[in-house]
């Protein structure tokens, strides 16, 4: 009898390690086994296009570190702005024609992209690193670099106690009358302002900087030039341009305020329809990569992913970040009226 137990005992303990040997030789490589699933239908696709915002050096370089990575995927792209990007998918879309794989937004829009049906969800293995706020939590989306909006200043016109320490320091009597530089087309930035103050400081807010007469320009970089040049002694700007003028000597510098800085994400997501889809998924998941993030810094697009070494005055800046979150279609179409009547005074 003592026997027969035995046996048994042996038997059920070599069904069990056997059962345990079984789950972590099928668990434990999950990305690995994703990884080459891709890259095989990735392999036999041979393209994946890309709808990008960035200007075409930058979008380059990034199409170059994939390339290298994987030279059997060929890697186009269509280069427009985000206003752009969305109403040529949206004309595909009514068309019934679908061209693009990987499409480039701005997290404003990622709302409207999901409503129109111009995303499907992929959670790349990638997106774990990256910190809460930055991604979308159905997993239509990731952010993949931010441009930091706050305001600058000419070094030579604002010194010592006159440089702003606070937002409301901006509507001072002494900056009023052609003396702060805006972008004409800083709508995003605008609604970031209105979530980040809230319902009653940020309306109250806007109407007073709108009165203190700003010089509107098409452009920031446009705004930069003209801030060093001294048409103006301060400015909203984008802490990476800022950052690019100091080290050419240019006169200018970025004002420390207590409030977060606003982060503007840059998302990527995959359409639907995609003609290339696990070409897609590898695209994605080399941006997202620290290879394709270190190349993004590198290109002074501040990088997402918080294992990515970046200067000190970026690492200062995204300490303290507000992101500029999805909005509904309706939400943005209001503000876009108040945009204008109260910044621009149209």
């Amino acid at each position: 009898m003592k026997q027969l137990s035995s046996k048994r005992y042996v038997m059920q303990t070599s069904v069990i390690v056997s059962f345990v040997a079984f789950f972590f030789c099928t668990m434990l490589p999950v990305q690995a086994v994703h990884a080459e699933t891709v890259e095989e239908g990735a392999k036999r696709e041979g393209k994946v296009v890309f709808y990008c915002g960035m200007v075409f050096p930058d979008v380059r370089a990034l199409a170059d570190g994939f390339q290298k990575k994987y030279p059997f995927v060929k890697l186009e792209h269509y280069r427009a702005g985000e206003n752009k990007i969305l109403e040529k998918l949206l004309t595909e879309k009514r068309g019934g024609k679908t061209f693009a794989d990987v499409e480039h937004m701005a997290g404003l829009w990622t709302n409207v992209y999901k409503k129109e049906g111009l995303l499907t969800k992929y959670v790349s293995p990638e997106a774990k690193i990256f910190p809460q706020g930055f991604s979308d939590p159905e997993g239509f989306w990731t952010a993949y670099y931010n441009t930091y909006l706050t305001f600058i200043y000419n070094t030579r016109l604002v010194t010592g106690k006159d440089i702003p320490k606070s937002l409301d320091d901006l509507l001072l009597p002494k900056w009023k009358g052609k003396k702060i530089g805006l972008y004409d087309d800083e709508f995003e930035w605008y609604v970031g302002m209105m979530d980040l103050l809230g319902k009653e400081k940020g309306p109250q807010f806007m109407k007073r900087l709108g009165d203190q007469d700003l010089v509107l320009r098409g452009g920031r970089t446009l705004i930069s030039t003209l801030l060093v040049a001294g048409e103006f002694p301060l400015a909203l700007g984008a802490v990476h341009r800022t950052l690019a003028e100091q080290k050419i000597g240019a006169p200018i510098a970025l004002v420390n305020f207590p409030t977060p800085t606003l982060a503007s994400m840059r998302c990527i997501g995959i359409h639907p329809n995609a003609p290339h889809p696990n070409a897609s998924k590898l695209l994605v998941d080399f941006i997202l990569s620290k290879e394709g993030q270190t190349i993004l810094n590198r290109i002074n697009r501040h990088p997402i992913r918080a294992d990515i070494p970046v200067e000190p005055a970026v690492e200062a800046v995204r300490r303290n970040l507000f992101p500029i979150g999805p909005q509904s279609l309706e939400r943005l179409q209001g503000l876009k009226k108040e945009y204008e009547k109260v910044l621009l005074k149209r």
